[in-house]
């Protein structure tokens, strides 16, 4: 039970207030939707640190403040497109006016509308400590990791990473996902990101390989029956249909883009 809220005024006391063992609260749609998992006696609003809520562009990179809420992120013009789409995957605006994108990345769920695509472009975060030291890591390697407590301060997505897709599945517009394929291809390069009910998100690097020789739907349909990851059977649909519905994906965003190249 979430018994006590203390409001951080910069993001280094947010930290050293969390360190003890609070959870931190930014939109408060995780923490506080029905049948969380996430409890804690006290809690560390983030909510009003300024230095938290910016979208920033430095060199190639864009960087995204944590309290940044998705629809704040969609109306920054520094955005890329390719986060706007996976941005957006969150039907509600009402929603979307209140979940942010530090808050989605840090509860890192296995129907996440934005893992697919953050680890498809090589994102990174930017931790802080309770010391105020800051640290940057790969997404793929924060995911594996997760240190206890490190406040996820920033957002940090190339802005121009080549051509990138992402097509999320799920039962209505507004329903949790079960799968999503990303793509991120530039040049002879590509990387494939799944994220899927039950498991959560991954880089493939059998179907990253694949695709960056252009490999066809047959080829791409058997390395994805062959992931070596336990896909359940629910009430989304059978592991096969699932595994299926992956290769098949990811071939259709292979043809897109060779027309689009042809053109």
């Amino acid at each position: 039970m979430d018994e006590r809220l203390v409001i951080a005024a910069s993001a280094q006391e947010a930290a050293k207030l969390a360190a003890s063992g609070a959870g931190y609260l930014a939109g408060g749609t995780e923490l506080n939707r029905l049948g969380s998992k996430l409890h804690y006696e006290k809690l560390v609003s983030i909510r009003r640190i300024a230095e938290l809520a910016k979208v920033e562009a430095k060199g190639d990179e864009v960087r995204i403040g944590a309290a940044v809420t998705f629809q704040d992120a969609l109306q920054s013009e520094l955005v890329p497109a390719y986060l706007k789409e996976a941005l957006l995957f969150m039907g509600s605006r009402t929603k979307r006016n209140m979940a942010t994108v530090g808050g989605n990345v840090a509860c890192w769920r296995d129907d996440s509308y934005l893992a697919a695509t953050l680890l498809a472009v090589g994102a990174s975060v930017e931790l802080m400590n309770e010391t105020g030291a800051t640290r940057r890591l790969g997404l793929e390697e924060w995911a594996a990791t997760q240190p206890e407590h490190r406040l996820v301060c920033r957002l940090i997505v190339p802005a121009k990473p080549g051509r990138v897709v992402s097509k999320r599945y799920a039962n209505t517009m507004e329903s949790l996902s079960y799968l999503v394929v990303s793509l991120c291809q530039d040049g002879d390069a590509a990387r494939v990101a799944l994220t899927v009910k039950g498991v959560g998100a991954f880089v493939s690097p059998e179907l990253s390989e694949a695709a960056a020789r252009g490999a066809g739907e047959d080829e791409l349909v058997e390395l994805a029956y062959g992931l070596d990851v336990a896909v359940p059977s629910d009430m989304y649909g059978s592991e096969r249909y699932k595994r299926y519905l992956a290769g098949v994906t990811l071939a259709r965003m292979l043809e897109d883009g060779g027309r689009d190249g042809a053109r």
